[in-house]
């Protein structure tokens, strides 16, 4: 997706309806592994990293508590 697209996309995350956009794929897993053909920059838990072609993000249980109405 280029930049325009992810835009257009942002009302249906929004509502929760983006799932059936045909370039958005879901799927659950404890731990996912991404490499990329160029390094692009990273921004993970606020923090700007140097580009990079591989990224590996893991799910601790527990470890983050969400709260709801």
């Amino acid at each position: 997706m280029d930049r325009a697209e992810v835009l257009r996309l942002v009302p249906a995350v929004l509502r929760g309806t983006h799932l059936s956009h045909p370039k958005v794929h879901f799927a659950r897993a404890r731990e996912v592994e991404v490499t990329l053909a160029e390094p692009v920059p990273a921004h993970v838990d606020g923090e700007m990293l140097p580009p990079t072609r591989e990224f590996r993000a893991r799910v601790l249980p527990g470890a983050l508590r969400v709260l709801v109405p």
